[in-house]
């Protein structure tokens, strides 16, 4: 919700956000932001997730599985994205 919430604001144009969380002028910190916010969420999922992924190993996926690989596709693809702006060479 609080990542919602925070694209929600930056694309209404309506309120005014500190230029620090922008993701038209700062990508870098609102991708780091909500990948943070997704690895949080993550630790209070973490039964679901390791359940899911348990399963999905010993082939017989469900429910939990599709939340564990949707989430560790998602956190996976936000921290490979970090990478080039982790460069300051």
């Amino acid at each position: 919700m609080l990542s919602l919430l925070l694209t929600v604001l930056n694309e209404s144009g309506r309120f005014v956000i500190s230029d620090f969380l922008n993701m038209k002028t700062q990508p870098a910190t609102y991708l780091f932001l909500n990948t943070i916010i997704g690895i949080v969420a993550g630790f209070f999922s973490f039964t679901v997730i390791s359940n899911g992924l348990s399963k999905l190993v010993v082939l017989h996926p469900d429910t939990d599985s599709l939340s564990a690989v949707a989430f560790t596709a998602s956190v996976v693809s936000s921290i490979l994205y970090l990478m080039p702006f982790a460069d300051t060479n």
